[in-house]
């Protein structure tokens, strides 16, 4: 996905390659009884006739990795107005902005919250019940 660069591929090189690391979790095929949280669903659970585990995991990943491609190419040409527009897009369609949501860090902490927004910088604006604004960069944020 990510364009080869135009380097010579020496260690001076390494300073200029940029390196996209996403996960996306998807419930596709699990059973109610195997899901995460009681909130969790899966797309089994309300659609029928659906094709095979592999053959949908694999339909996602082809579909989201061509989407990554045409978004990265403009990215390349216009990075700042890229990024701006990618944010705004982002927040029309927060499914949890103005909802009640759970951050999991990688510490074992949590915070809950109302999502209200986004940063300048694409990360989730999260109010506590005290009325205490805070920055979420990374974390495994769920609605409840």
């Amino acid at each position: 996905v990510i364009p080869p660069s135009s380097g010579t591929g020496t260690d001076a090189d390494a300073d200029d390659d940029v390196v996209i690391v996403f996960g996306v979790g998807l419930n596709l095929a699990l059973g109610a009884c195997r899901l995460p949280t009681p909130q969790s669903t899966s797309l089994q659970l309300h659609v029928s006739g659906l094709p095979s585990f592999g053959e949908m995991r694999d339909a996602v990943a082809e579909r989201q990795v061509e989407g990554f491609r045409e978004r990265l190419v403009k990215f390349i040409a216009d990075p700042k107005g890229q990024a701006e527009s990618l944010r705004e897009e982002v927040k029309a369609v927060c499914w949890a902005r103005g909802r009640q949501v759970e951050a999991h860090f990688t510490d074992g902490t949590t915070l809950t919250g109302e999502a209200i927004g986004l940063n300048e910088d694409a990360s989730l604006i999260l109010r506590t019940q005290d009325g205490t604004d805070h920055t979420v960069r990374t974390a495994d944020v769920g609605v409840l």
